[in-house]
């Protein structure tokens, strides 16, 4: 008598695979944005299914808690872009007035000084501790997912899983250089793609030598 397929994890093959090809689709521009966050959804109801499935919540779980700070990472990547768009937009617009017939800049009243940073430095500081917060945010996302990863490669033999999320988070520690951190983060959706259509129709039995295949 043949095994059973698993209906959850032949739905979390679907789901993760086309959620995970939806992640790298979000490079596109316009679309790119709803298709990640559609991809996301995706990816987080199939981990629930496989944790479900191999009864270990920790797999949604950390893979819920990932996804939350990946969100809060990206919220503060879009303020910081909005605000060094404005401040370019801002600095490059002049009041004038035209005197006997020629345009010309009138002095800007700064007020009295200030024991303050000149407002430039301010601002640039202020970009800096942004970019270092969302650095942060985005190691820890890849650190949560790396839990969530390690624990489905340990459950349905599939160490591709494992693969992707240590190439997430060595992309995430190298966001800083950003082309460098941006191309391996690429990578690991690529092969998180392949780990998910590579689950199998069931949970592998201990001993039975399906453990881990990479």
């Amino acid at each position: 008598m043949g095994f059973q397929p698993s209906p959850k994890l032949l739905q979390a093959r679907v789901l993760g695979g086309v959620g995970s090809i939806l992640v790298i689709l979000s490079v596109v521009p316009y679309v790119g944005f709803a298709l990640g966050i559609v991809g996301l959804i995706l990816i987080l109801v199939a981990l629930k299914y496989i944790s479900e499935e191999v009864s270990n919540e920790g797999v949604f779980r950390y893979g819920l808690y990932s996804v939350i700070t990946g969100i809060l990472a990206s919220i503060i990547a879009t303020l910081v872009g909005l605000a060094f768009f404005l401040s370019v937009s801002m600095s490059s617009i002049h009041p004038t007035v035209v005197i006997n017939g020629r345009t010309m800049v009138p002095p800007v009243d700064t007020g009295p000084p200030t024991m303050g940073l000149p407002l430039p430095i301010a601002f640039m500081l202020s970009i800096i501790v942004f970019i270092l917060v969302l650095w942060i945010l985005v190691i820890v996302s890849a650190y949560f997912l790396r839990k969530s990863y390690n624990m489905i490669a340990r459950s349905l033999g599939v160490g591709l899983f494992s693969t992707a999320a240590l190439l997430y988070l060595i992309g995430a520690f190298l966001t800083i250089v950003f082309l460098v951190g941006l191309i391996i983060i690429l990578v690991a959706a690529i092969i998180q793609a392949i780990a998910f259509f590579s689950i199998p129709e069931r949970v592998p039995e201990k001993g039975s030598g399906e453990e881990v295949r990479a």
